[in-house]
């Protein structure tokens, strides 16, 4: 109990800590620092190093094999470029919006990951699930029709972080699910990391080129300077350094309690975020804003119930198969043993049957009866020659 409490607040505080941490850093009125792919790709670059250097301190860590070249291309790949993109928009996304507001449009991305679940196949649709969307969706309205500091490019970003998370989720299930988890590549967080990682980095470089473009970034005031070149690499690794605690804490948290307890966690982090972004940001919400976003939550709130009702069932079914099995296979091998041991029993009367009366006696148990029968017939031999010779003097 104690380490579940640790875990909850090590990823709380570090998650809280990320998103602080990205909205000073890229907002205007704070730090400034206007190249936010390029920041997460040193996020990236970051995670690398960790994962590698705790791969090599740690070996029982370490993958027993290397992802097949059919799974990386077809898995990995797009995974690592859907996760590199939904987080490089949403921190492009920090420079224009609120914290607040960029909180209560990422909790959307739910409805994104059933609608990409059902298009990958990996939930059935139902009229339930339909009626969460379409929950999420109004309380999405709600916020985005009464926000105060509406900024489209930024809105327009986060929704596409939004719909990339959902892509992203979608195609994780599917990597953790159709590929050798248990003993290959991506047997634990820390593998998984080590893999996804400089793809995401890669892909966030190239990005960060094109939209941001390398001689603007080192042209900067930012690294005007080496002193001030240093100071700001170091700052922009100490991001990378949060978020890699931060899912180890995710980890670790997920392997003691259940998926579902972490969502359910994660919503209350969620409107921990707003609460306290609007106390240090001064963001400021409405009404309808703080409506919208419990719309949104309780459609969230009711999946999480339906998927706990969902594996609860899952799980009670598996036990009363386990135990049918069970029952089947006691039954199974009494039925072998009774029909050996009748199997044994008819052989043996057979054998009895087919084996001489004289032969089923022993070598001295033959010879007495023998004996005892020689016996009886001569006495019976005498019996009757006294009798024929008392009726023969009576006659004379």
């Amino acid at each position: 109990m104690l380490w579940n409490a640790f875990y909850v607040f090590a990823w709380y505080t570090c998650s809280t800590a990320l998103s602080f941490y990205n909205k000073w850093l890229f907002s205007p009125a704070h730090h400034n620092f206007r190249f936010p792919l390029f920041t997460t790709s040193l996020h990236m670059v970051a995670q690398f190093l960790l994962s590698s250097l705790t791969l090599a301190l740690l070996p029982a860590l370490r993958p027993k094999a290397a992802p097949s070249t059919r799974d990386f291309g077809t898995k990995i790949m797009p995974c690592a470029v859907a996760s590199g993109l939904d987080i490089g928009l949403s921190n492009s996304s920090l420079k224009t919006i609120t914290l607040a507001f960029y909180t209560m449009c990422k909790s959307s991305s739910l409805a994104f990951v059933l609608l990409f679940a059902f298009a990958f196949k990996l939930e059935r649709p139902t009229w339930t699930l339909a009626g969460v969307i379409g929950v999420i969706s109004t309380g999405l309205f709600m916020m985005v029709m009464s926000e105060v500091d509406f900024v489209l490019v930024g809105f327009i970003q986060v929704m596409l972080a939004s719909v990339l998370g959902g892509l992203r989720w979608s195609l994780t299930q599917i990597l953790l699910e159709k590929t050798d988890t248990k003993k290959g590549s991506l047997a634990n967080p820390i593998s998984t990391i080590f893999f996804l990682s400089p793809l995401m980095g890669i892909c966030l470089v190239v990005v960060a080129g094109i939209f941001e473009g390398y001689n603007t970034i080192f042209q900067s005031t930012f690294f005007e300077t080496f002193d001030s070149g240093v100071r700001t690499i170091g700052l922009l690794l100490l991001g990378g350094v949060i978020a890699f605690t931060m899912v180890l804490a995710e980890f670790n948290l997920i392997a003691r309690t259940s998926v579902v307890t972490l969502s359910v966690l994660g919503i209350v982090k969620e409107v921990m975020t707003i609460v306290i972004s609007s106390m240090v940001f001064h963001d400021r919400l409405t009404l309808v804003n703080i409506l919208g976003l419990f719309v949104t939550l309780t459609g969230i709130c009711v999946y999480h119930f339906m998927k706990l009702r969902e594996m609860r069932a899952k799980a009670r079914q598996q036990a009363k198969n386990a135990a049918d099995e069970a029952i089947a296979k006691a039954a199974r091998r009494r039925e072998r043993k009774l029909a050996k041991k009748q199997v044994k029993e008819q052989r043996g009367a057979e054998a009895e049957e087919e084996r001489p009366w004289n032969h089923s006696l022993s070598q001295p148990d033959a010879l007495e009866s023998r004996k005892d029968t020689s016996f009886q017939d001569t006495f019976i031999l005498d019996h009757d020659d006294g009798n024929d010779v008392d009726d023969f003097a009576r006659k004379g």
